[in-house]
């Protein structure tokens, strides 16, 4: 469980990606809230949270779910821990409605079924499971 002020730095976290992946300024975002600059800077930055209202209206500028706001399992797990390429999979999985996720999940299925697909050591865990079938 995280703590208010570990949310409130999350959510800012979450606000910088979408808007740089708006190439907006915080100026431009604010335009687009009804709010200032420094509001936006505020949020960024962990130092206020938004009200609900505030995280509807980002998530309808974003087009995005509310959701994504906030921190899932998978974005608790420790970033350090995984690659660039498993943070940037993880992410785009994250940005996926339930229809889309459950398809990424039976693609990942469909390829895990493939021996030449899998790590060795997940080659032998298969060969083990097939064996004590």
């Amino acid at each position: 469980m995280k703590t208010k002020e570990e949310l409130a730095l999350h959510i800012g976290r979450q606000i910088i990606k979408y808007r740089k992946d708006n190439k907006w300024t915080q100026t431009q975002l604010g335009e687009k809230l009804g709010t200032t600059k420094s509001t936006v800077a505020n949020y960024e930055s962990g130092y206020r949270s938004p009200k609900h209202p505030t995280l509807v209206a980002l998530a309808n500028v974003f087009k995005v779910s509310i959701d994504n706001f906030y921190p899932t399992v998978e974005t608790s797990i420790s970033t350090q821990a995984l690659t660039k390429n498993e943070q940037a999979l993880l992410n785009n999985y994250n940005q996926l409605n339930e229809t889309g996720k459950q398809k990424a999940s039976d693609c990942v299925e469909d390829l895990t079924g493939n021996r030449k697909y899998l790590k060795n050591n997940a080659k032998e865990r298969v060969e083990l499971s097939q064996e004590l079938a």
